[in-house]
């Protein structure tokens, strides 16, 4: 057919079913019992308009459904925090847990932090401690090598220190005839007394595991008490001279020198007599520091033994949302299976309340021992009590509102210690015991990796105005009676 015959093909049809519509009766014809209808002309020619659509049922729809998916997103980042490899458990299974420690790093360039880590000969000479700081400071601001001892007997590599005379120490972690009769250590664990005039330079050690941010610092504090005589203190630096009176009296003090930008040496001479209890190198600018306290030979339970009096000043002149804790390889050779285990992990928990009693601001993290080889008939093997160790500080930590990180199982588990030694270039020395400078960096990564984890879990929740909750958890699982 040509274009114009279907064209008047529909013309005559529609005019058809028009005239239908009119002629057609409204009651229809009824054929063998069955109605034939026909729609009226009205329907044909008018048609009624729909209703018009109601959307606010979907917008409901869709607010639900994005509130599941916001929730699945949640379950899934939570999931990666609690068990990507090297994770750090918390209490409860609750990243949340880290929220307050986070606010205040996050708030730091305005109101300066401090992190404690505390720990046996494996973070001396700042191994661990200081890939950590200079990992956190990039992240949060911040520089400096932060709290170091009035006497540095054990050199370090974040900073050089010398003093002209040789002091007398008191040590919370020393022998019988090293320990204070008050029992004023200060927050390092040692004190230094003075009785005359002692001056100690601070110079930058050019090394190139140290990070820049440590070699420098621009905020000196002297720690000290002196009860009996003023105390007079001078500080000189690249362009920059300063003394300060001490006055007798009034417990702990904190005296601090505000020196030039990027300072990288300065030289503390100090006249009287004093209990000395270190000094504090940091950032005029604020930021986080992060404060090296090694404890040669201690397996941590020694904090119970360092009084109040020089503790509580501490924790409530600086703000010190995190501590953290390293400690139990210096118990592995000793320690046997069963009640050994349970005792030792009852003193840890007594030293954790009585470090929440002095400083119940902060966040307390424990890290357990590393791997450790020792021959067993003749091969070379992991400490036989270390698994079951390691098992039970978790358990003790996680009950006492303490955050743990399973160092043991993050560097490989059994037999890890041996492949560090022997990986090229070596991550552990030949004692089977202690990390190599690289394998302590590779360590501090691997801390920083696990917090930054959970700081991530943080960002995304304060952005998206995430508030799932999980739910409760599980507290039946049963706690060894041994550790109780």
């Amino acid at each position: 057919m040509k274009p114009y015959q279907i064209a008047v093909f529909i013309m005559v049809t529609m005019a058809v079913v028009v005239l239908l519509a009119f002629v057609y009766p409204k009651e229809g014809i009824d054929v063998g019992g069955v109605t034939l209808k026909f729609a009226d002309a009205e329907e044909v020619l008018a048609p009624d308009e729909e209703p018009a659509y109601d959307a606010s049922g979907d917008a409901d729809k869709i607010r639900r459904y994005i509130a599941a998916q916001q929730m699945n997103e949640d379950m899934k980042r939570r999931y990666a925090v609690l068990n990507r490899p090297g994770a750090i458990a918390f209490p409860g299974d609750m990243p949340e847990w880290m929220d307050g420690v986070f606010a205040a790093l996050d708030n730091a360039r305005r109101e300066p932090v401090r992190i404690l880590h505390y720990g046996d000969s494996q973070i001396e000479e700042d191994r661990i401690t200081g890939r950590m700081r200079t990992d956190i400071q990039e992240l949060f601001g911040g520089y400096g090598a932060g709290m170091v001892p009035a006497y540095q007997s054990v050199p370090t590599s974040a900073v050089g220190q010398k003093c002209d005379v040789e002091l007398p120490r008191s040590l919370v972690y020393g022998t019988p005839e090293q320990k204070h009769p008050q029992r004023n250590y200060g927050p390092s664990g040692q004190m230094a007394t003075l009785d005359g005039t002692a001056t100690t330079s601070f110079y930058r050690i050019n090394l190139k595991s140290t990070g820049d941010n440590t070699k420098m610092f621009s905020l000196l504090t002297v720690m000290l008490a002196n009860d009996s005589t003023d105390v007079e203190i001078s500080v000189n630096a690249d362009g920059y001279s300063d003394r300060k009176t001490v006055p007798a009296g009034g417990g702990m003090k904190f005296v601090s020198f505000r020196l030039p930008d990027s300072n990288v040496r300065a030289a503390v001479t100090i006249s009287g007599a004093a209990e000395l209890y270190g000094y504090m190198l940091d950032s005029k600018e604020g930021g986080v520091a992060v404060d090296n306290i090694p404890m040669r030979g201690c397996s941590g339970t020694v904090f119970t033994s360092m009084g109040r009096s020089t503790l509580e000043p501490f924790f409530a002149s600086y703000r010190v949302p995190l501590i953290i804790l390293q400690y139990g390889g210096n118990s592995v050779p000793y320690l046997k299976k069963g009640e050994a285990v349970g005792g030792y992990c009852a003193s840890l928990r007594r030293q954790i309340a009585y470090l929440r009693s002095v400083a119940p601001q902060s966040r307390i993290l424990f890290i357990g021992p590393s791997d450790m080889t020792t021959k067993a008939g003749g091969k070379l093997a992991t400490y036989p009590v270390l698994p079951e160790l390691n098992d039970s500080l978790r358990t003790m930590c996680l009950s006492s509102d303490v955050a743990y990180w399973d160092m043991f199982r993050a560097m490989g588990g059994e037999g890890a210690m041996q492949r560090w030694v022997e990986s090229d270039p070596p991550l552990a020395g030949a004692d089977y015991v202690h990390f190599t400078p690289l394998g302590s960096q590779k360590i501090g990564d691997m801390l920083f990796d696990a917090i930054k984890s959970a700081y991530d879990y943080y960002l995304y929740r304060q952005e998206n105005g995430s508030d799932y909750v999980p739910p409760a958890p599980d507290t039946a699982d049963s706690i060894p009676e041994s550790i109780m």
